[in-house]
């Protein structure tokens, strides 16, 4: 009895980082290159105030397909520290955490620093932070 073996071949791109302590592996999502995921995570990453979040492929798949002028972008809070979120409904703010902020300062502030927009004007004295929605769409150039 001869039996044929057909050999399968699987590519997969990946990154792998280095901090100095310790090493990961990452599987490169080809849709992170790609639409506003692109722009959001690059701002992220040079911000120096943020942590971009590891997001699965599927969920950045999603993301990138997005219409920016349908997406927001807004502060939120987990285990104590100030996230990054975004969505396409304002119902649901924290959809995606998309980043994490290194420091507990003001995050509308720290936002319109990482994004690159005028920080909100104050029009009274709260003692409370009010959140900061604003569309991606303003990113592209």
């Amino acid at each position: 009895m001869l039996k044929i073996i057909t050999p399968i071949i699987f590519t997969l791109t990946l990154t792998f980082v280095h901090d100095g302590a310790t090493s990961k592996v990452f599987a490169k999502c080809a849709a992170s290159n790609e639409g506003i995921y692109n722009s959001i995570s690059s701002k992220i990453e040079n911000s120096g105030i943020a942590k971009l979040s590891n997001l699965n492929c599927e969920k950045i798949t999603e993301i990138s397909k997005y219409d920016p002028n349908n997406v927001l972008i807004t502060s939120g809070r987990k285990r104590g520290k100030y996230t990054i979120c975004l969505s396409d409904s304002s119902s649901n703010p924290c959809k995606y955490i998309i980043g994490t902020f290194n420091e507990n300062k003001n995050p509308s502030d720290m936002l319109a620093e990482v994004f690159e927009i005028p920080k909100p004007k104050r029009t009274q004295l709260n003692e409370t932070v009010e959140r900061l929605f604003f569309s991606p769409s303003l990113l592209i150039d």
